[in-house]
């Protein structure tokens, strides 16, 4: 099999290979270090970081053995034949053109002995053979010396756009050749100081700049928010987008010239020509552009042979080199401070063609995706992650299913696990993008100048396949990560991200590699690309590219930097790809633009209120009026222009936001010729509601209105309407007089307008107003929109607490009365007012002994209380039933609300699945080789567990539940799903229990000697560790991990086996003297004598003292009760009664020396008389007695 081959040659490089092991310095469990921010100025930067531990395995070569240490896998130093430790990174901001040094404060170490470090080996490359020769840097390891000479420093310091910034990097590790000690630094404080001037590293711009750039910063430099920048939401009239092409492509580029023109982007072509025609020309005219106009796009329109020597339709790249490599690059292009710094600037396409039909073609494909996208589904939130077979499920399985793990805040996509080791083939593709298609398609993996090369079973993925594709309206976005693909300059022929591009469908961009590139930093590369749109929110594909490079240079050093020489996008880099289902906007405005104004308001809304760094665009056919603004958090943008329009005609109106289609209209402008009101501002008064000035539910408010007017001209009677279509808003008093107003005055008229808002208006509803401004028999139309507040109250969680009435493990026993803690979250803005919550269920095993609304009372916006309700649960009560509760809740002003839960009643049920891996609570020891697989070879449904063979130990290996109380228990039932992919046998599979964390016994066990399953094992579990209240269980390889290929695990069932057996005790309870039932009676706790003096209880068998009580009667134990399995032992309580006594007579008190109080009695029948002494000394408080003859 493979496995043969790949083990033949890592055993040649590495000679053996050990188990790789957490090592804790701290006793925490495996994880990564923390890195904390704890004061951040111009001045300074300071970090207090965290080692938990790291992991460790023994490496053999050459006759010698060595320790390999990890943290997270690929983030190391990068001297080659050194100590490879690892390196903790950040990316930091320079503030104000400064000099950067690094201090350490402080530190904790602890030292290690007899280590010799595993020396870091030459990176690998994908697509080439890596048959490197082992490194070591034998003058280092054999005369002795210490490594690294410094722990903390700054390095690849440079510009990125707006920003200075630089990589920080600490290593936790220092190895002593000489003596075989490693000292460990477990935690530092350390000191970034700005100082002094850099006058290497120069930027003289403006930190006032676009949403989107801020937003870019603010996610990758953890000092940003200190360095002074803010957002503008207007942008300065200049080039944003330039064209570089050759004349023949002029008519073909036209209509997108003039789609980006209109959304904003304000384009520049400019065609080859003599003094423009070499790459050093054209990157000089680019650096013009951006420092006169901040350009942000190039797109290149035109092969790329080298100079433009292969034709005349060829735009020309540059050969860069950098990073210790070269490559064809049109990312050159990109960066503008010299060729030593590899930040891009600004982001950069091309587009490739053979003739103008290719050219024309790919044109329209393009405008296509902007304008007339597939709206009808929500294709756009499918991904699909392609994965070549080699070394799965490690290696490029490994890089997709982090992407398809990771927890990204804004959103996660519908991912498609395409893995050729798992048996993807090339047809699986082809039907998902004809059926499904995706916004993104991610390939990782090797790749040739015109295939995913060998990538599964059925062969590579060439032109051929790329052909079939059908996905008419539904183009992706391809972050093509593997080697050669994008090798346009070398290959005569189409290459394959040409053959994706010019296909009728497939791709609409292509981000790929021209020649060979790094595995590491590609794996690094491909995974910062998905957080970057889903976790950060950039989303044009030049500056997702741009951020993924900035933390492969710091990551990886020079073959990070060698990485971003030769990835280059084919497309327009600043198309976004579509990733939810397609809407439209919904867009107000005023219907003219009158000569003479500076300003135009636009608001834009989405299906969720309004849209925020929408891009809006006022714009004209010969560019004399131009401005471009971005919306504010109410979606609304003020477009600024340069001076007053002048231009009478036409403007076109454009607004665009993420995942929305642009909006797009055309009103005239005209002059002004006499008044023209329109809305300015507005106040609430809420006095009669919370008065606290905002907006809130249920509340009835009166509104002042400013009304401008902006005419030239006063406006005479005019009166003021305004109108709401909100189904949440009655107008009460919608029109009002306002007199005149004369030109350029703004006229308010306090509490002028009065209207009411629903009591179940949701919190966060903007409320759109439109307003007519009449004078005479002109209206002119204007709107606003209002921010409204609720609370927004939800059922959180519940918690059933027994440590009062039950045995206190926090777990619902049959029989067992509990409280049960129910929270009510408000999540909203506004406080929700006299909250009550009802706790029901129709569960016949459970009584509510809590059946009242419980009264929680207020709950200010943001915060969580909580009701107290209690049940009591049927001692007969199924093992492992769940009960369910429904949660009601109302609160002043019509809020109503429910919830429901369920909580198990005894059984101690296992269900496991392996959606997360490990599960909650669960762990593994003995090794690293569990871990979870998107398969589903056990068996059950994907994911699933997997005991992998690799890395090869001999270990007993277990994967272990969470602790479960068993309690009651005699035996379980057990049932889960397996699959043994065996390699050679010679060890044990087990299923395992304990009670103590130590003591394992066996519930099954195999020693498989050829494959095994997929099959379903069920078992009774009745090992000495049922009934504990510790109880665990496990799956567990006992033997050297390498005579395996893998053990799947899927479908675990745990429960529903026998409880522990029982006997009766029932009997009746009387009146000694009379014969007499007595009522109420309690019989050791654990049952109560009903009107006729019957009970009845149920416990295991044993031998047991049982105590009756009674009110009014001497209690009685009965000892030595003999109860056996399933059989009724009599046992009658006869109590005896208390006396009936007499009260006490003439009772009297003393007050003497103004501190004693004596009290005294006569008792019946000449009994002793008590005195009773009061102190009131607080030192002494308290009562005692004495007897008295």
């Amino acid at each position: 099999m493979k496995k043969f081959l790949i083990l033949a040659i890592a055993l040649i490089v590495l000679g053996s290979l050990n188990a790789k092991e957490w090592i804790s310095f701290d006793s925490s469990t495996e994880q990564e270090p923390i890195v904390n921010v704890v004061e951040t100025d111009n001045n300074r930067l300071i970090l207090d970081i965290e080692v938990p531990g790291m992991y460790l395995e023994d490496v053999t070569e050459g006759g010698q053995t060595y320790q390999k240490i990890e943290i997270i896998q690929g983030r190391t130093t990068h001297d080659v034949g050194f100590p490879e430790f690892p390196m903790i990174t950040r990316i930091i901001g320079i503030p104000d053109n400064q000099n950067v040094r690094v201090r350490v404060l402080k530190t904790s170490t602890l030292e290690l002995n007899n280590y010799n470090v595993y020396p870091l080996q030459t990176p690998e490359k994908d697509g080439v053979e890596n048959n490197n020769p082992f490194v070591a840097d034998f003058k280092f390891y054999q005369t002795g010396g210490t490594y690294p000479s410094t722990n903390a420093f700054v390095d690849n310091v440079g510009i990125w756009r707006d920003v200075k910034i630089g990589g920080f990097h600490f290593v936790p590790f220092n190895f002593n050749a000489d003596n075989g000690t490693l000292q460990v630094t477990t935690s530092a404080r350390i000191e970034v100081e700005f100082y002094g001037y850099d006058d290497e590293h120069i930027l003289n711009k403006d930190k006032v700049i676009a949403p989107s750039f801020y937003n870019m910063y603010d996610s990758a430099l953890i000092n940003f928010n200190t360095m002074g920048y803010q957002i503008d939401n207007t942008r300065e009239v200049g080039v944003k987008y330039l064209i570089v092409t050759n004349a023949n492509a002029l008519e073909s580029i036209q209509p997108l010239v003039e789609y980006k023109n209109k959304e904003g982007y304000s384009v520049e072509v400019r065609t080859l020509e003599a003094g423009f025609e070499t790459a050093i020309e054209i990157k000089d005219y680019i650096m013009q552009l951006y420092d006169s106009d901040d350009l942000e796009y190039v797109l290149m329109v035109g092969d790329a042979y080298p100079n433009g020597s292969a034709g005349p339709d060829n735009i020309p790249m540059y050969l860069w080199s950098g990073g210790g490599g070269s490559s064809w690059s049109d990312s050159w292009f990109s960066c503008m401070e010299g060729n030593t710094d590899y930040y891009a600037d600004i982001a950069i396409g091309r587009i490739v063609y053979d003739n103008l039909a290719e050219l024309d073609h790919q044109i329209l494909k393009l405008t296509d995706f902007y304008q007339i996208p597939d709206q009808t589904t929500n294709w756009g939130e499918n991904s699909i992650l392609v994965a070549h077979d080699e070394q799965y499920p490690q290696k490029y399985t490994l890089c997709k299913q982090q992407i398809n793990d990771y927890p990204y805040s804004m959103q996660t996509p519908i991912f498609e696990l395409c893995y050729g080791g798992a048996g993807a083939t090339n047809t699986d593709i082809i039907n998902w993008v004809n059926s499904t298609s995706g916004g993104i398609f991610n390939y990782r993996g090797h790749g040739s100048a015109t295939e995913f090369w060998q990538w599964g079973p059925s062969g590579s993925f060439t032109a051929t396949h790329v052909n079939q594709l059908t996905n008419d309206n539904r183009n992706f976005v391809l972050f093509d990560v593997c080697c050669d693909n994008m090798d346009i300059v070398g290959h005569a022929g189409d290459c394959l991200a040409e053959s994706f591009m010019k296909a009728d469908e497939a791709a609409i961009a292509i981000n790929g590699a021209i020649v060979p590139s790094y595995t590491i930093p590609n794996h690094d590369y491909d995974k910062e690309m998905y957080k970057a749109i889903f976790d950060e929110g950039i989303t044009t594909i030049g500056y997702i590219s741009n951020y993924a490079n900035v933390f492969v240079i710091n990551l990886h050093g020079d073959i990070g930097i060698q990485n971003v020489l030769t990835y280059l996008w084919l497309g327009d880099s600043s198309i976004e790809p579509w990733t939810k289902q397609i809407d439209d906007l919904t867009v107000t405005h005023d219907p003219q633009l009158f000569l003479g104004l500076s300003t135009f308001d636009v608001t834009v809304m989405g299906t969720s209120g309004p849209m925020e760094n929408a891009r809006v665009c006022v714009s004209n056919d010969d560019g004399t009026i131009y401005a471009v603004a971005f919306t504010d958090a109410g979606g609304i943008a003020q477009v600024q222009f340069d001076q007053p329009v002048q231009s009478p005609g036409t403007v076109s109106v454009s607004a665009k936001a993420f995942n929305y289609l642009r909006y797009n209209a055309d009103i005239q402008v005209i002059p002004q010729t006499g008044p023209y009101c329109v809305y300015s501002a507005n106040t609430i008064n809420d006095a009669s509601g919370n008065n606290n000035g905002m907006l809130d539910y249920g509340e009835s408010v009166l509104m002042t209105l400013d009304i401008e007017n902006v005419g030239v001209q006063q406006a005479d009677n005019v009166t003021v309407e305004i109108s709401t279509t909100d189904e949440f808003v009655t107008i009460t008093d919608g029109t009002e007089d306002y007199g005149n107003v004369a030109a350029s005055n703004v006229v308010s008229i306090a509490d002028g307008f009065a209207f009411s808002v629903a009591e179940d208006i949701p919190d966060g509803h903007y409320i759109l107003f439109s307003v007519n401004v009449v004078s005479g028999t002109t209206t002119w139309e204007s709107s606003f929109s209002i921010d409204s507040h609720a609370p927004n109250l939800t059922f959180l969680e519940f918690l059933v607490n027994d440590t009062v009435s039950g045995n206190g493990d926090y777990m619902w026993d049959p029989g067992e009365t509990v409280d049960i803690y129910v929270s009510l979250e408000n999540g909203g803005s506004s406080d929700a007012y006299n909250v009550e919550s009802i706790l029901t269920t129709v569960d016949p095993y459970i009584t509510l002994n809590t059946t009242a609304a419980q009264t929680i009372g207020d709950i200010v916006a943001g915060n969580v209380a909580e009701a107290v309700f209690n049940a009591t649960s049927d001692i007969n009560t199924p093992e492992a039933h769940l009960a369910q509760f429904i949660v009601d809740f109302t609160a002043d002003l019509g809020i109503v609300g429910s919830g429901s839960f369920e909580t198990q009643i005894g059984g101690y049920l296992i269900e496991e699945y392996f959606e997360t891996f490990p599960p909650e609570g669960w762990t593994t020891a003995g090794g690293t080789n569990w871990g979870g697989n998107s398969s589903n070879y056990a068996g059950g449904v994907s994911p699933e567990a997997q005991f992998y063979w690799n890395p090869s130990t001999t270990a007993t290996q277990r994967m272990i539940s969470q602790v479960i109380n068993t309690t009651g228990n005699a035996s379980l039932s057990l049932s889960f799903q397996h699959m043994v992919d065996d390699y050679g046998g010679g060890y044990s599979l087990k299923v395992q229990t304990t009670s103590d964390g130590t003591n394992w016994n066996d519930v099954w066990s195999i020693n498989p000697n050829g494959n095994v399953g997929p099959e379903l094992q069920e078992l009774e579990v009745e090992t000495p560790d049922v009934g504990s209240s510790t109880f665990q269980i496990a799956w567990v390889f006992d033997g050297n991990s390498y005579q395996i290929d893998n053990w799947y695990v899927d479908d675990i069932i745990l429960g529903g086996g026998a409880t522990a057996v029982f006997g009766t005790v029932a009997g009746f309870v009387t009146d000694s003297t009379t014969g007499l039932a007595i009522e109420g009676a309690n019989i050791s706790g654990m049952s109560v004598s009903g009107a006729d003096g019957s009970y009845s209880l149920d416990i295991t068998p044993g031998i047991y003292d049982f105590t009756c009580i009674a009110e009014d009667y001497y209690e009685l134990t009965i000892e030595d009760v003999l109860v056996e399995e399933n059989l009724t032992t009599d046992l009658d309580f006869a109590l005896v009664p208390l006396p009936d006594l007499d009260p006490p007579t003439n009772p009297s008190a003393v007050l003497q020396d103004y501190n004693d109080v004596f009290v005294s009695w006569e008792p019946p029948g000449g009994a002793p008389v008590a005195l009773w002494n009061q102190m009131d000394n607080p030192s002494t408080a308290g009562i005692s007695a004495q007897d008295f003859e």
